[in-house]
């Protein structure tokens, strides 16, 4: 029964940011399919948690658009570790240098940024605690657990929560 409405509180906040997206005109058309997510799993040699399995197949970003807010959320092609999102950086960026001494940066999956990268959000994705997917802000070779979820996170986002901007 919690599991239940556990998932109907997340569609409705689904539902919920869906709108605003789409009154903003940067709702992304393309859905993640099965098939999509699938390939993401095995790519990445993981198994995304429900929640954003969820997200992904009923929003998947926000067409790399920046909202009202300057956020921009990452479709399913573009979540990615924070090793493999900032790989291609330049050398002396402090994102970059981030993924060299945290150690499990390989674990954490960046689906979101504030102002063009002045801030950066990943989730944890980790099989062998698969019901903490705890969010982090990263702000240059910083880090900060700001959310016990991305569910939660996402209401922080709707409710323009202080915690999301580090404060």
């Amino acid at each position: 029964m919690r599991s239940l409405v556990k998932r109907n509180k997340m569609s409705q906040l689904l539902s919920f940011q869906k709108s605003l997206w789409k009154e903003e005109g940067i709702i992304n058309p393309e859905k993640a399919s099965e098939d999509d997510i699938s390939n993401f799993n095995k790519t990445n040699n993981i198994l995304m948690p429900y929640e954003l399995n969820l997200y992904f197949k009923e929003i998947n970003g926000t067409s790399g658009e920046y909202d009202n807010k300057f956020f921009c959320f990452y479709s399913i092609n573009n979540f990615k570790n924070i090793e493999e999102k900032f790989k291609e950086w330049d050398d002396e960026t402090s994102f970059k240098q981030l993924s060299l001494y945290m150690n499990n940066s390989k674990k954490y999956y960046v689906f979101a940024d504030y102002q063009c990268h002045l801030i950066a959000y990943a989730v944890l994705i980790d099989e062998n605690h698969s019901d903490k997917n705890n969010v982090i802000a990263i702000c240059g070779d910083t880090y900060k657990e700001i959310s016990p979820s991305f569910m939660e996170f996402l209401r922080m986002y709707i409710d323009d929560d202080e915690k999301i901007y580090l404060n």
